[in-house]
């Protein structure tokens, strides 16, 4: 990852980065007319993710940021399957599959301050959850984080989310939102 400012009103971040999840799962179940014999099934998945991103924000003025990134996005999963009695090795079967998602995801923002106290957020975000459970790339567009508690690896989101802030005394804050 890489941020920079152009000038005074202008910030550029872009980057690359890469993660990888495996996730071994067995299950045996012992079967009433196969008490020696329990039925396994096993399941092997591999999850492969790759992001290349870059992110401009842009002070237009002192009241209005705007902010837009574009996430080149790439999830590979492949899954293993195994399924069968033991000592049975004929009852066995096996499977494989594999998919890929590859796309380009857009994410735009801005912030417009007024009196001093107050402010209006606004995002619209598409998104891959990669295969990592941490990241360096940004997670929010004009103050709003990706909403990624429901998303599972390799998982979709779109999303748009206003919202308003008031800062009533420094002790005492609203927010007040539509996601």
């Amino acid at each position: 990852r890489h941020i920079f400012s152009v000038d005074a009103n202008t910030q550029v971040t872009w980057g690359y980065e890469t993660a990888s999840l495996d996730t071994p799962q067995a299950l045996s179940i012992t079967l009433p007319n196969y008490p020696d014999n329990p039925a396994v099934n096993s399941i092997k998945a591999q999850n492969r993710s790759s992001d290349t991103y870059f992110s401009g924000r842009f002070s237009l003025t002192d009241a209005l940021l705007v902010q837009t990134d574009f996430f080149h996005q790439r999830y590979t999963k492949k899954v293993d399957t195994s399924l069968g009695l033991v000592g049975y090795p004929e009852t066995f079967e096996y499977g494989q599959k594999e998919h890929t998602e590859s796309e380009l995801n857009k994410r735009f923002g801005l912030v417009y301050r007024w009196g001093g106290n107050r402010l209006m957020r606004a995002a619209y975000q598409e998104w891959i959850r990669p295969a990592s459970v941490s990241t360096l790339s940004s997670i929010t567009t004009a103050g709003i984080p990706v909403d990624d508690q429901l998303v599972s690896p390799g998982g979709r989101s779109v999303r748009s989310k206003v919202q308003m802030e008031w800062e009533w005394n420094p002790s005492t804050f609203t927010t007040l939102y539509a996601d």
